[in-house]
């Protein structure tokens, strides 16, 4: 990341040493399009041989809905379920956990459920950045 860091201090001084032709929208537009491509270049961290998966809920609360992703690192998408599962099992801790139905998870009597709606593997880490702006 540190070449990114010297192409902004570039683009910067550069602008600041009379390039007059680039206005500060275009040293921004310039540096945005630079960090653009080290995110799009920027390679998925793998773990002891684990692929990172991007897993998909939606929180529910009465009328109330919010979507969330989390991370995961598994070895198979049959590794992956099961530390899903684990995961909402747990999510309002083993006492607060009623039952599944489906993709369903339901907590604190059915006042509250978590629907476990689906999970990508994760290809560059500008698909796990797109997700997280979309909410």
């Amino acid at each position: 990341m540190s070449s990114l860091r010297d192409k902004i201090k570039k683009t910067i001084l550069q602008h600041l040493a009379g390039r007059p032709f680039m206005d500060a929208k275009d040293v921004a537009n310039e540096i945005t399009g630079d960090i653009e491509r080290e995110v799009e270049k920027a390679q998925v961290p793998v773990k002891n041989g684990m692929k990172l998966y991007l897993a998909n809920f939606e929180f529910v609360s009465g009328e109330n809905q919010q979507p969330f992703s989390c991370l995961f690192y598994a070895k198979s998408p049959a590794v992956l379920e099961k530390k899903i599962n684990k995961y909402l099992r747990d999510y309002y801790g083993k006492e607060g956990f009623d039952e599944v139905d489906g993709d369903d998870y339901y907590y604190l009597g059915g006042q509250v459920a978590v629907k476990n709606c689906g999970w990508e593997e994760v290809i560059n880490l500008q698909q796990v950045a797109d997700r997280l702006m979309a909410y």
